[in-house]
């Protein structure tokens, strides 16, 4: 009988490994599954690439199956708390596990989520015991971008010239350079991160060496020490309302999410200069109850009026002309805080305070869309979170309240109908006067404040290989925005996507997606309705070694009194891996639109820990070659040349930015040294 239990399970294992080997995913696939091609045009790029930094870390360093914790699997967005118990149960059962194979014997993983576990897990059949510091945990890569043609801000200017107009001229080179080191071990992890962009200065002009510098030490416990940080960090708590960092921004992103990836403390290891704390965090957990401490003390970017008070904050993290290094570290900000929080396995409460204080007043500038926004030295905010998961029902939400009175409420409803379906409710309601100063959740007006809005999606399996998720989300804005003098406004998005699997490794994709807003114009006395209509068609050919992906887009625009926008860009990507440590990738992109507002994005190949996402507009084409090889058991090269050609233009950009020719190339190198 014995004998017999042994070969059904080996049969077993056999069968599973073949599935999972056979329904191959590589990280381009699921970075386009899991973000939209059109960013939200208050979301950064740089937030977005820092959750996508995180992940590639743990991409390319995965979490052995073996001795994972339920905290690292967290860190994995599409991932449910009850996934993630699931999981960890059948391993407990069977350790050690042999294959990554066995995770279709978990049935309550579906297909999809197996085929990205596959991305961010390893099987060493040996268990390791879990140590401070590991073999083979530290990575040094650098990169340097080599623009090969030149734009106006590096060009030679007259002394009478720069005194005339002194930001015309770049005070640093072409060149962008970036530095990272990386040590990561099951318990402690610790790094420093160094960049300087094109443009500004490298050894001059008081950087001693790069622009930007981030360093943080973080380590876990499964003792009293929950989690702890030192240096560069980021916390969230609850849904964001009063302190929140984490996964991107948009809807599919939200629908896709099956809990708060970024819940507690993280580590703070990209290049964004922005988004971040530093100083010291540590939480203590006893049982179910976890306290969580923090204090931060920082230097902001600030465009100052008068030299006395702060009208706004840079996003970007420039410092490549004069004016824009005046902006750097122009003021200080204190922030202390505190959370609370009671887990179990049904229920969920917790309670966070968050005090900000900066050395300088923040004072607006005096439109009436600004009347309620930040202003002035010292904020407090106060909120309650609470959750509720049973059976195939998860209910999470946080209540906030800011120092003048104003509120804040999110609320979401999950129902798993089985393993890949699910139903999605998402409440939001931000008083205009709500302030928070570190808030980052849901919205789709850029910040967490003016705004009302429910959002309703579903995912399906419709059968074994079809997958289909789409969203509506209806939003209105109380008081008056940027785009709308008067108020109130409104507006909608849809989202539509159908996934079809074929059995020879190849997929389907048809999304679309639409956009209403309203935005006032001259001669209406009511703010008009403009549509945005954006289609994605696309065809992923697979197999060990190649990639093939075919897709078509296209985007209308719909203002009223106006003609109609329109673009389109056809794309094609090639990826070739003929062994573990290389890796050659193309893409080819031809587009055509009538102007900005009809941009397009398009997933390229990329060195590591680098955007993907260009944006295509006007009429032109973009080409990419990347080529990875690996040599010996540490080093791995990067070598990317790119080269991007307009059809209806003499020149590309404009001010400092502007090329004086139809066509730019540039050369990226990367170098990665692991031991």
């Amino acid at each position: 009988m014995r004998l017999l239990k042994i070969y059904i399970t080996s049969c077993l294992m056999v069968c599973a490994t073949t599935f999972v080997t056979a329904q191959t995913i590589t990280w381009e696939d699921f970075v386009e599954q899991i973000t939209a091609e059109e960013f939200n045009e208050e979301e950064t790029q740089s937030e977005q690439q820092q959750t996508l930094d995180e992940l590639v870390e743990i991409h390319q360093q995965p979490f052995d199956i073996n001795s994972v914790d339920s905290l690292d699997l967290l860190r994995l967005p599409f991932l449910s708390g009850k996934e993630i118990s699931a999981l960890l149960r059948y391993r407990n059962k069977n350790a050690p596990l042999l294959t990554l194979g066995e995770l279709q014997l978990i049935g309550s993983l579906s297909g999809t989520t197996r085929q990205y576990l596959s991305l961010f897990l390893k099987c060493d059949p040996i268990k390791q015991k879990t140590k401070w510091f590991a073999t083979n945990a530290n990575e040094v890569a650098t990169r340097i971008d080599v623009p090969l043609y030149q734009r106006a801000g590096y060009r030679s200017y007259t002394a009478k010239e720069l005194a005339h107009s002194p930001n015309k001229a770049y005070l640093g080179n072409a060149l962008y350079t970036s530095l990272r080191y990386r040590y990561n071990s099951p318990r402690l992890q610790y790094g420093i991160t160094a960049e300087k962009d094109a443009g500004e200065p490298f050894f001059a002009k008081g950087n001693t060496t790069f622009d930007a510098y981030h360093f943080y030490l973080f380590g876990k416990t499964s003792g009293l020490l929950h989690t702890w940080a030192l240096g560069d960090y980021r916390v969230h708590f609850g849904q964001g309302l009063v302190i929140g960092t984490g996964y991107m921004n948009n809807g599919l992103s939200v629908l896709m999410s099956k809990q708060n990836a970024s819940e507690g403390i993280r580590k703070h290891s990209s290049t964004d200069e922005v988004n971040y704390l530093r100083g010291a965090a540590t939480s203590l957990r006893i049982g179910h109850v976890k306290l969580t401490a923090l204090v931060s003390f920082r230097k902001l970017d600030a465009t100052l009026r008068g030299d006395s008070v702060v009208s706004s904050f840079p996003k970007n993290g420039y410092h490549r002309t004069p004016l824009e290094w005046s902006k750097k570290n122009n003021i200080r900000q204190l922030t202390l805080g505190s959370n609370l929080k009671w887990n179990t396995r049904l229920f969920q409460l917790g309670a966070t305070a968050m005090y900000h204080s900066f050395d300088t007043p923040i004072v607006p500038s005096s439109q009436r869309y600004n009347r309620y926004r930040m202003r002035g030295k010292t904020f407090f905010n106060v909120s309650a979170d609470y959750g509720l998961h049973y059976r195939n029902i998860s209910w999470n939400g946080e209540v906030a309240t800011s120092q003048k009175g104003g509120m804040a409420m999110l609320n979401t409803l999950r129902y798993t109908l089985g393993f890949s379906s699910s139903l999605f409710l998402l409440q939001r309601a931000y008083s205009f006067r709500y302030v928070s100063p570190s808030s980052y959740s849901y919205t789709t007006g850029g910040s967490v404040q003016n705004e009302q809005g429910l959002m309703i999606g579903t995912t399906l399996r419709l059968y074994k290989q079809l997958q289909f998720t789409g969203y509506v989300d209806v939003y209105r804005f109380p008081w008056a925005t940027f785009r709308v003098a008067s108020a109130p406004s409104e507006g909608f998005r849809g989202f539509v996507q159908i996934v079809q699997q074929f059995r020879k490794h190849g997929t389907l994709l048809l999304r679309y997606q639409v956009k209403c807003w309203q935005q006032d114009l001259k001669k209406h006395t009511q703010p008009a309705r403009f549509y945005r209509h954006t289609v994605r068609t696309q065809f992923t050919q697979a197999t060990d070694k190649w990639s093939f992906v075919s897709a078509l887009n296209g985007v209308l625009g719909l203002a009223p009194n106006q003609k109609n926008q329109m673009g389109w860009a056809v794309s094609e990507r090639i990826s070739y891996k003929p062994r573990k440590q290389q890796r050659l990738a193309a893409m080819f992109a031809y587009f055509h639109t009538d102007d900005y507002d009809t941009r397009i994005y398009i997933y390229e190949p990329n060195v590591l820990y680098a955007s993907a996402f260009p944006t295509c507009y006007y009429h032109g084409l973009r080409c990419v070659a990347l080529g990875t090889v690996g040599m010996g058991r540490h080093f791995e090269v990067s070598a990317r040349y790119t080269l991007t050609h307009y059809f209806d233009r003499e020149t590309i950009g404009s001010g400092t930015q502007q090329i004086f020719a139809p066509s730019k190339n540039d050369l990226s190198f990367q170098l990665r040294y692991t031991f």
